[in-house]
């Protein structure tokens, strides 16, 4: 029933891995996978391993290959979290302390793992860690410990309430969850160099993009519709006319219904939102005037997420954050006069898990939520139901080994149109790129690719 993911070491961190380094720590991602298939619900465990985006660019989608850690029906979980998950604190353990041998082009080298986050969505990291699973209680935030009727108005992180080793082991001592939030020692603690305090971060996927949009994007059409900018007809009128091209036409958000804005919540998945947001301001931007307090709070939401979803961000980039959420809460509470959500509550922290892990994008949970589908494909195709799990395990496992053995993933990232070798004379108009070049042929190509970027009229590569 939970969902988390996540690893590192040390001062090594994330984005910090070294691959085929001895005595360094690689880290690794961790995430259970909720996975229904008729009255039952399998929770999938999944081990990735994470580097920098450096090495993600010269290993091309070996990143993102899952590792099946652990595969079990969620009324395992009755049991406890130890017994559920001691295999894997096992194992993972093992990879920290003993590693793996990895054979190289210099000699065999010992690779250590270590845990460093665990990432996901909030109600499973609560339960997974042993904290309070409701929102509705005193202390639910398993970054702080602020009350929970003061978060309705709370606009900035409160650095004094955060959770520390110390506070935490005084509120596993006092066990009075009511008291502090926490049910149960939290047993990712017995993972080798990890704790609880410092390992768990947000997940923009989930706090964002099924969040904080869908609760400010329903006040701003309400209020732009109550004031006679637009209709909602007209506004969905210009939703099915919008031009998405050919990258975004497969997330273009559905049709808004008056029922959905009543209550909150769009039906648009993580994608669709992420689309809409970023074409709301073309969508209905010739309509609403610039002091319109909700297009102020369209300007500071879209502003925020191009932070947060951003691959990379500048020295900086988190106090320029802390003060978009700060103007972004402001608003609400002073302007709309509404109580914030626990999902805006989440928000303030997200400036200080930027400067310790780096850009939230690269610990989302996008990727992992996609893996819902070739499992529950599995689970329909097969018609047994006895030891479910197993079966669907054993196929991953032998689609994974496939993919191996056929190198998917592990080829070259660069790609190119058709290509003609130039003559040797060509060479001294490319004279000034010789020390990029360690071959004297040079091909002329009409486009070239490489890790995603498509660049045309391309005239040189080796």
């Amino acid at each position: 029933m939970s969902k988390a993911r996540f690893g590192g070491r040390k001062s090594l961190g994330i984005f910090q891995a070294k691959q085929y380094c001895p005595s360094k720590y690689t880290s690794m991602i961790l995430n259970p996978i909720m996975l229904w298939d008729l009255t039952r619900v399998i929770t999938k465990w999944v081990l990735c391993i994470t580097l920098s985006p450096i090495f993600r660019r010269s290993l091309g989608q070996v990143c993102k290959i899952f590792f099946l850690a652990a595969l079990f029906l969620s009324s395992d979980r009755n049991y406890g979290n130890y017994e559920t998950f001691y295999p894997v604190i096992g194992e993972l353990n093992f990879l920290a302390k003993e590693g793996i041998q990895i054979k190289t082009a210099d000699g065999p080298v010992q690779v250590h793992f270590a845990l460093a986050l665990i990432l996901g969505d909030n109600v499973g990291i609560n339960s997974l860690i042993g904290m309070v699973d409701s929102f509705r209680a005193h202390y639910f935030c398993t970054g702080c410990k602020e009350k929970n009727e003061n978060t309705i108005c709370q606009i900035e992180e409160n650095s004094a309430l955060l959770r520390n080793r110390v506070n935490y082991a005084e509120d596993v001592r006092t066990n009075n969850y009511s008291e502090t939030g926490v049910k149960e020692e939290c047993v990712w603690n017995r993972v080798y160099s990890f704790h609880v305090t410092e390992g768990v971060a947000g997940d923009p996927m989930h706090d964002h993009l099924e969040g904080v949009c869908h609760f400010d994007f329903c006040i701003i059409i309400q209020q732009c519709i109550a004031k006679g900018y637009f209709t909602l007809n007209s506004l969905n009128a210009t939703i099915i006319c919008f031009d998405y091209g050919c990258h975004d036409i497969g997330s273009r958000p559905p049709m808004i219904r008056q029922e959905h804005l009543d209550k909150g919540k769009l039906h648009f998945s993580a994608a669709e939102m992420m689309c809409f947001t970023t074409i709301f301001g073309l969508l209905i931007g010739d309509k609403v005037p610039e002091d319109e307090p909700g297009w102020r709070l369209y300007i500071l939401l879209k502003e925020t997420l191009d932070i947060v979803l951003a691959p990379s961000v500048l020295e900086g980039s988190s106090d320029l954050l802390e003060a978009l959420i700060r103007e972004h809460h402001s608003l609400l509470v002073e302007q709309f006069k509404v109580n914030l959500k626990p999902i805006h509550h989440f928000s303030v922290h997200y400036p200080r898990l930027m400067t310790q892990f780096g850009p939230p994008r690269h610990f989302w949970c996008m990727r992992y939520e996609g893996k819902h589908r070739p499992l529950k494909q599995i689970a329909n195709a097969t018609t047994s139901r006895r030891n479910l799990p197993y079966t669907v395990a054993l196929k991953h496992q032998l689609q994974l080994n496939a993919r191996l053995m056929s190198n998917k993933g592990l080829e070259s990232e660069v790609k190119s149109g058709p290509s003609s070798e130039l003559p040797r004379h060509s060479l001294n108009r490319v004279r000034h790129l010789n020390f990029l070049l360690k071959t004297d042929k040079v091909f002329h190509v009409p486009w070239v690719e490489i890790s995603g970027l498509v660049a045309v009229q391309m005239g040189v590569v080796p």
